[in-house]
């Protein structure tokens, strides 16, 4: 269920922001620079919306840019390629900084859905994560897919929410083939949007 609260809270904030005029967003491009809607290799696209102490991101990202490849893992070395950074991922701690307040992982939250990459027989092994694999393109269609994404939720509790000014995105470090990272924010009645880049990985909300 987790997995599915962060598209809904985004969608229902950013339809907010939406008909907002210019002058409202921090971004000259707006949220429309942002949802390209294009499945590019080195591009991922990250969420952020903090709600009081709740900090919950995001991540969607080509599987090429996580593990090397997009097809079902096929061989022994590639299954733990897919275990070895699922891993990664789900380690929330390691990926992201916070400036002004201190907010910790709620791991029970964490979802890293990686079954676009699991052999048929693995398909699904985390309840309803078949459908979130239909919901983005995941499912085979009786071909191998050609354009399988990952995506990862991530929950944090923030001791002062209001405080917080910035986050730092270490994924790049992690998984050097995303090259750039377009992001998107909403948090103290603001939103805005940043591409991030291995040496620009800050994402201001303050």
């Amino acid at each position: 269920m987790y997995k599915y609260c962060l598209t809904v809270i985004t969608v229902l904030l950013f339809s907010s922001y939406l008909n907002a005029s210019p002058s409202d967003t921090d971004h000259p491009h707006g949220d429309q620079h942002h949802r390209q809607g294009v499945h590019v290799h080195g591009l991922a696209e990250l969420t952020l919306v903090l709600d009081g102490n709740s900090l919950a991101l995001e991540l969607a990202s080509p599987a090429a840019n996580i593990v090397g490849f997009e097809h079902r893992a096929a061989t022994a070395e590639q299954m733990l390629v897919v275990a070895s950074a699922k891993t990664k991922l789900a380690s929330a701690p390691t990926l992201f900084a916070f400036t002004g307040t201190n907010c910790e992982a709620e791991a029970e939250k964490t979802n890293v859905n990686m079954s676009a990459l699991l052999p048929e027989g693995n398909k699904g092994e985390n309840k309803g994560e078949e459908h979130h694999e239909e919901h983005h393109g995941g499912s085979d269609s009786g071909q191998q897919n050609s354009h399988s994404e990952i995506v990862a939720v991530y929950h944090f509790n923030c001791r002062q929410g209001a405080k917080l000014t910035a986050v730092s995105v270490a994924l790049f470090e992690h998984f050097p083939a995303i090259e750039a990272l377009n992001t998107r924010w909403v948090a103290h009645n603001r939103q805005g949007a940043i591409d991030l880049t291995a040496t620009s990985r800050i994402i201001p909300i303050r």
